[in-house]
């Protein structure tokens, strides 16, 4: 009988009841898990605490008990109960039952194992989740804007002179487009100036003479370069009509300096 309430409390319950124990108000053992011990006197002061004050007790103990020759020793609980007449006045008998709490333990560390695993794997998920969402959202503030901006460049650098970013990221990055935006314009500008200034030195050097004049007895050269695409020189060379002696070639050369080099002087030259 014993065995078989040990098994079924060990299968049913976190604790398993080891012993109970029934005395009448003299000591004299009433009920027993072990019959023997029925009608003996057995008790310590435990009983005798329950019995002359009338309240319960609880006291936790380290025992082994010798029926069980290898059972090694076990965290219990002792509880001692008082059980009075009618009128509650008086203790008729102490109700003793001894619990093993080792399973109980046993699943508390069990308990806790597994939470120091939880807590420890969602440490870990929560890390990787937080650095991703922390990732993604570097990537979307200020790596993809950068990489906006680096991309920006090549097509840029490529003669892409249309290009326009959209400002987005932190408000540094936004200024940092901003100031790409207006990179942009400034070298188209540039560039229409610098197509401009083209044709301007084009149309300069169709003032100066194509040809040199032909003279015998003469090797005549001329040639100007300028500083910029434009300049102040200039020169030209101016034949005459026929003159009196039929022998004899008239030839002017003019030459021009204005002071400085550009656009400028190229105006008042022309």
């Amino acid at each position: 009988l014993y065995i078989r309430r040990k098994r079924f409390y060990v299968e049913h319950l976190l604790f398993s009841i080891i012993r109970v124990v029934v005395w009448d108000s003299d000591g004299t053992i009433m009920d027993h898990t072990r019959p023997e011990k029925i009608g003996t006197q057995s008790f310590g002061p435990d009983f005798e605490q329950v019995r002359d004050s009338g309240r319960p007790l609880v006291v936790r103990r380290i025992k082994t008990f010798w029926h069980e020759s290898d059972q090694p020793e076990i965290p219990v609980v002792e509880v001692l109960y008082p059980i009075t007449g009618r009128q509650g006045a008086r203790v008729v008998a102490v109700l003793k039952i001894i619990v093993d709490v080792q399973s109980t333990f046993e699943q508390i560390r069990r308990e806790y194992h597994h939470f120091i695993f939880r807590a420890v794997v969602g440490s870990i998920v929560g890390a990787l989740l937080l650095g991703g969402a922390m990732l993604l959202l570097l990537r979307r503030f200020i790596i993809a804007p950068v990489q906006r901006v680096a991309d920006g460049s090549a097509r840029v650098a490529a003669g892409d002179l249309q290009l326009q970013l959209n400002p987005r990221g932190s408000a540094e990055l936004k200024e940092l487009m901003v100031s790409f935006n207006q990179m942009v314009v400034d070298l188209r500008h540039r560039q229409e100036l610098q197509g401009s200034l083209l044709i301007a030195s084009e149309i300069q050097q169709s003032l100066l003479p194509r040809a040199t004049p032909t003279i015998a007895g003469l090797d005549i050269a001329a040639q100007t370069i300028y500083c910029d695409e434009t300049g102040g020189d200039y020169y030209d060379f101016i034949v005459p009509g026929q003159t009196r002696d039929a022998t004899a070639v008239q030839l002017i050369v003019v030459i021009g300096d204005v002071a400085g080099h550009g656009v400028g002087p190229a105006l008042l030259m022309a």
